[in-house]
């Protein structure tokens, strides 16, 4: 299972989610992206621009 974190840096919320996964010992990516000029990808995803993301497997 592959665990990827969507946010921008300053998000207080996706910290306290990265801080509990590493309490848990759980493997995961973190992406940081400019909520200001937002991926498409992104967008195509979180069209409301709402962080933090968590991807689990290319699923939202």
């Amino acid at each position: 299972m592959t665990l990827k974190l969507v946010s921008f840096k300053a998000c207080p919320f996706v910290q306290r989610v990265a801080i509990t996964l590493e309490y848990k010992g759980i493997d995961y990516d973190i992406e940081y992206i400019d909520l200001g000029n937002p991926p498409e990808w992104f967008l195509a995803i979180s069209p409301l621009k709402k962080v933090p993301l968590l991807i689990v497997d290319g699923t939202v």
